[in-house]
């Protein structure tokens, strides 16, 4: 009887299961130390669906969200491979900002995207305007934003 109780406990794990740490992506701690400093009352990160976290502090009330690239298998490409980003939207789905995830770009080229802050472009505007807004590619460092900007657009833009 044990063995079939377990056997049973298991079975969803088997078949992929319905957990939420079934959406946890790889990159997961990058993106929740991102949310942390997106928003500094953070405490419990919840990855509802593929590339979707809510964002919680400690006693449950929900800070905002983050859509976020799969660095295996999406993003952009700059000029080593996908350029991986989060959005960072308030419960009012106002950006907050944009960060960038692990990736494979030179380091030059990624700081420069950081001194020119690249992220904080889309920063207070509503999900829709940010959406559309004309972001120019960082002088130095055109491969890598353009990837950055057009990965943001598509998760700005989808429903």
């Amino acid at each position: 009887m044990k063995g079939n109780l377990l056997a049973i406990l298991a079975l969803p794990l088997m078949i992929g299961g319905c957990t939420e740490s079934s959406h946890r992506p790889p990159g997961a701690d990058a993106l929740i130390r991102e949310s942390k400093a997106a928003f500094p009352a953070a405490a419990e990160f919840d990855f509802t669906a593929p590339g979707r976290m809510e964002i919680r502090d400690a006693a449950g009330k929900l800070l905002g969200h983050a859509r976020f690239t799969d660095p295996a298998s999406s993003g952009a490409t700059g000029f080593r491979g996908p350029v991986p980003v989060a959005v960072f939207l308030d419960p009012g789905d106002r950006v907050v900002t944009t960060a960038l995830l692990p990736n494979q770009e030179d380091r030059k080229f990624v700081d420069k995207l950081r001194q020119d802050d690249l992220c904080g472009r889309w920063s207070g505007f509503p999900r829709s305007e940010a959406a559309d807004l004309e972001v120019d590619a960082v002088t130095g460092a055109t491969y890598s934003s353009r990837a950055a900007v057009s990965s943001v657009r598509a998760l700005l833009r989808e429903k």
